[in-house]
């Protein structure tokens, strides 16, 4: 008997899966829907605090180092010498997000676009500033430095409904679009000069200003997908409602460098000659939560 259930079972398979198969995997789905997007997406923060030699200003070598910058013997108006030397530490590599994004589908083809925000948190550092007068050191001040991550993108989507049960849909996804990644540094006090540090250093010399953005915008590509489910009343044929799911995928601004100082420098500005400076971009994994409304089902 046992041997009899080994023959018949694969018999079996055979002859249910297209039935099964048939009406899981919907491919006459048309519908619309909207969500809320909140989560989580990983950013490359190593490479914004890699030391690298990257060319030469004034005959001396150069590091691309977001790390630190220091001043030593600065002449003061009354005679006094400053050293200064300032920090900022690496923000962590994962950002929130938040945003939203529309999908239509047309014969199980799903069209769309969605827009996302980036939110780092803020990790703090110091610039100490030591005031030496006729060589010898009278005083040491010391004020605080942040540094996080920020960015945005707005994408075109496609995909299609790789599955439909009910109200649950599973839909791998591509998108193309335009992304922008920035890493803000930023000194609330001023003991002495604000020093950022290079290449912006150059242009923070004379304004003393208070932030500096560091920032790259390229092209981008996002390799997603997604499960939702329609909490509303459903049948094997439609299903409409409030709805909540989740997004994984891997998203990727293509690396450039082109990387801009605030609004009105180029960070190769800084720099004498040809310079090679590191490519930078925001390229890492992502989940999301999604909740918003939406309905699917046949064309009929």
């Amino acid at each position: 008997m046992f041997k009899s259930f080994l023959h018949f079972t694969p018999l079996f398979l055979i002859l249910s899966f297209p039935a099964q198969s048939q009406e899981i995997f919907k491919g006459n789905s048309f519908g619309a829907g909207f969500n809320f997007t909140f989560g989580y997406q990983a950013v490359e923060a190593d490479k914004y605090f890699a030391n690298e030699q990257i060319g030469t200003k004034d005959g001396k070598p150069v590091l691309f180092n977001l790390g630190y910058n220091e001043l030593k013997n600065r002449e003061l108006s009354d005679g006094s010498r400053l050293n200064s030397y300032a920090t900022y530490a690496k923000p962590t590599n994962t950002l929130l997000t938040a945003g939203f994004q529309g999908l239509g589908a047309f014969n199980s083809i799903l069209l769309g676009g969605e827009l996302n925000y980036l939110f780092g948190s803020k990790e703090f550092g110091s610039q100490t500033d030591s005031i030496f007068v006729q060589g010898s050191f009278f005083r040491t001040g010391k004020s605080e430095t942040s540094s996080r991550f920020m960015g945005g993108d707005a994408m075109l989507d496609i995909g299609f409904v790789g599955l439909r049960k009910r109200g649950l849909i599973i839909y791998p996804m591509i998108g193309i679009g335009y992304s922008a990644i920035a890493l803000w540094l930023q000194q609330t006090d001023q003991v002495g000069r604000r020093l950022f540090p290079e290449p912006a250093g150059k242009y923070s010399a004379s304004e003393n200003k208070q932030n500096t953005v560091f920032w790259t915008s390229n092209l981008a590509f996002d390799f997603g997908l997604g499960f939702q489910y329609m909490v509303g009343a459903s049948t094997e044929d439609r299903a409409k409602g409030f709805s909540i799911g989740f997004r994984t995928g891997y998203k990727m601004q293509l690396p450039t460098d082109d990387i801009n100082v605030n609004s009105d420098y180029k960070s190769s500005d800084a720099y004498s000659g040809n310079v090679s400076l590191p490519k930078l971009g925001n390229q890492g994994f992502y989940i999301k939560l999604l909740v918003g409304f939406g309905k699917i089902g046949d064309n009929r």
